[in-house]
C-alpha cells in the first residue's frame, strides 16, 4: 500500500476478516526484511479495530492462510502469537518431514491440488474450516489463482493521478490469459481529495459480474 491513508484502509478490510490470505514467497520476503507488514494488525494505532473485533466476539487477530506449492518458507513469530491460528494450502507430494515440522509449530497442512493450488477446493476447506470472510493480501499471482476459481467476489482498489515510468511495472494479476476474462463491476467510489499531499485518490469497490 503506497500511503498512512491507504494502509488504514487496509487495516479496517483486514480487521473485518476471520482469515487473510498470504503466500510462501510473501513469508520468504518479510523474513528477509523486504516486505511491507501484512501479518500483524495489531499496531497500537489502530487499537480501536482491534477493540471492534473483541466486541464482535472475534479473536484479537485474523487467522492466516499461507499459499505454497513448496513449502519454502519461514514461520515467523507473528503467525503464531496470541493463540493465533496459520493453515496452509499446498500441493500433493510433500515430504511428510516438511509436514510435520510445520505441524509441530501450530500450523495446519491442507492439500489441495497437484500441480498447483485449486482456488476452489482450497476455498471449500476454507468454509469446512468455518471460515466466512476471507481477504487476500497476496501478489498478483494469488490474485490470478483466486479469479481463475471464480472464488474472489469482491475487489478494493486504490487508483491515485500519478505517473511513474520505468521499463517494468507490477500487474495485479500475474498469470495465463482468462477465457472469458473475469468481469467485475464498480459497486462504490470514494473520493480522497486530501492523500498525497493533494493529488488525491480514489478508493474503488468491484463486485464479481457472473454472466447468465
Amino acid at each position: 500500500v503506497a500511503n498512512r491513508r491507504d494502509w488504514l484502509l487496509f487495516q479496517e478490510l483486514a480487521a473485518q476478516a476471520d482469515l487473510i490470505i498470504s503466500s510462501g514467497r510473501y513469508l520468504r520476503e518479510w523474513a528477509d526484511g523486504c516486505a511491507q507488514e501484512i501479518l500483524q494488525v495489531d499496531d497500537p494505532r489502530y487499537q480501536d479495530l482491534r477493540e471492534w473485533r473483541v466486541n464482535q466476539g472475534l479473536s484479537p487477530q485474523p487467522d492466516i492462510a499461507i499459499i505454497s506449492g513448496s513449502l519454502r518458507f519461514p514461520i515467523p513469530d507473528p503467525l503464531t502469537a496470541g493463540g493465533r491460528k496459520f493453515v496452509i494450502f499446498t500441493i500433493k507430494g510433500h515430504p511428510q518431514e516438511r509436514i510435520e515440522e510445520i505441524e509441530a509449530r501450530g500450523g495446519k497442512v491442507y492439500v489441495s491440488g497437484t500441480r498447483s493450488v485449486d482456488g476452489v477446493r482450497m476455498a471449500g476447506m476454507m468454509a469446512e474450516l468455518g471460515y466466512r470472510t476471507v481477504y487476500s493480501a497476496a501478489g498478483p499471482k494469488i490474485h490470478h489463482l483466486l479469479l481463475r476459481g471464480k472464488v474472489l467476489d469482491r475487489l478494493y482498489m486504490t487508483l491515485t493521478s500519478r505517473m511513474l515510468g520505468g521499463e517494468g511495472y507490477a500487474s495485479i494479476v500475474e498469470g495465463g490469459l482468462f477465457q472469458p476474462p473475469a468481469d467485475f463491476r464498480l459497486s462504490n467510489v470514494y473520493y480522497d481529495s486530501t492523500a498525497l499531499d493533494g493529488v488525491g485518490q480514489l478508493f474503488l469497490v468491484y463486485d464479481r459480474f457472473d454472466r447468465t
